[in-house]
């Protein structure tokens, strides 16, 4: 029987903000690291899948932070395949806390689709065999799906122009999603002096951006929360996120 896959995790210098705080992105990196190794374990592991011409790309993340973890914890990470329909594929993550009090210090739930790398077609649940993995919860971290509402989308003001660089580019040929968070991070002023940090946020990941792409970003706030949204150069949506500052 599979059973849920948990691996060590460790924050380093370069995982940490001015604070020696692990940062937002860096919890994303730790927790889609650890799905890696999972399916590495299980198979088809994400060379595999590259070998046949296909990789899954994320469209949906949600994540909350319950308790901050700084730089040179070592704890525990887990990640688990959840029940998956269509061409949706669901996944959940836990970075357990060091004093193991039985409360996540960070949680998140995402969203991926299967690409043919080569035809860029979205393929479905059906065409790869996951019946080797362990199949867990899906535990919603917000109520309703993520939608930015005709009143905020109508207070996002342009704040900056961004462009993509090599340095951004994963090995799908596009921005790398836990970039985009921190390109996202980087207008939160809470975050800049020091006098907040993230509790919970939320991204959906609508089209890709590529090498040399200049990214327009808008944005807006209220009460401790920010709105983005990332507009491509033929003017559709990049990424969108709604991001919660405690």
């Amino acid at each position: 029987m599979a059973e849920k896959f948990v691996d060590n995790i460790r924050f380093d210098t370069y995982d940490v903000d001015m604070n020696g705080t692990a940062k937002a992105s860096s919890y994303v990196r730790k927790m889609q690291e650890i799905g890696i190794r999972q399916m590495a374990k299980d198979g088809p592991s994400d060379e595999e899948l590259r070998t046949l011409g296909r990789a899954f790309m994320i469209t949906r993340l949600d994540l909350k932070i319950n308790k901050e973890l700084k730089q040179n914890q070592i704890t525990q990470a887990s990640s688990w395949a959840c029940e998956s329909k269509l061409a949706t594929f669901l996944r959940g993550y836990e970075i357990l806390s060091p004093e193991d009090d039985g409360i996540p210090a960070v949680s998140a739930v995402s969203q991926w689709a299967l690409v043919d790398l080569e035809s860029r077609k979205i393929l479905r649940v059906k065409d790869i065999n996951l019946s080797q993995y362990y199949i867990g919860p899906y535990h919603e971290i917000f109520e309703k799906k993520f939608k930015i509402s005709d009143d905020i989308e109508g207070q996002l003001k342009l704040i900056d122009s961004r462009r993509v660089y090599l340095r951004d580019i994963d090995r799908n040929g596009h921005m790398n999603n836990t970039y985009t968070l921190d390109m996202f991070l980087d207008y939160i002023t809470e975050l800049i002096s020091g006098t907040g940090r993230v509790e919970k946020l939320r991204l959906h990941f609508v089209n890709e951006a590529k090498l040399g792409d200049e990214l327009k970003i808008f944005s807006t706030n209220q009460n401790n929360v920010y709105w983005f949204k990332s507009i491509l150069p033929n003017g559709e949506i990049n990424v969108q996120a709604e991001i919660y500052i405690k």
